[in-house]
C-alpha cells in the first residue's frame, strides 16, 4: 500500500478511508478495507484557502525537534551560503532596510 501525503493511517484517527490506485477516499466505519486516520486538510474557507487539520500527525517521525537554549541557529540566513543552498526561501529573502 502506498502512502499519500494527504492521509495518514492512525489507529485512533477520526476519519475512515479506503485507498484506490494510490488515492485515499473518505469512507464510513463499516466499509470493507477502510482504515482509520487523518486527512491533512479538512476543506476550504470562504476565500478558497485550505483548512489544515490540527490533528494530522507530524511528517517527521518522532515529532518535531523543539528549539531550545542549546539549539544553534543561523544568524541572518539570507547572508549564509550554506543556508542559501539548503533553503530556497532563505535564498529568495530580501532583508528589509532597518
Amino acid at each position: 500500500m502506498t502512502t499519500q501525503a494527504g492521509f495518514k493511517s492512525v489507529a485512533n484517527g477520526y476519519f475512515y478511508a479506503t485507498q484506490t490506485n494510490g488515492v485515499w477516499h473518505l469512507a464510513t466505519s463499516g466499509t470493507s478495507g477502510a482504515t482509520r486516520g487523518y486527512f491533512r486538510y479538512l476543506g476550504y474557507d470562504v476565500n478558497g484557502n485550505v483548512i489544515s487539520d490540527q490533528q494530522f500527525p507530524a511528517d517527521l517521525e518522532g515529532g518535531y525537534i523543539p528549539v531550545t537554549a542549546s539549539t544553534q541557529l543561523v544568524s541572518n540566513p539570507w547572508n549564509n551560503a550554506t543556508a542559501k543552498q539548503i533553503c530556497s526561501v532563505a535564498n529568495g529573502y530580501n532583508k528589509p532596510d532597518s
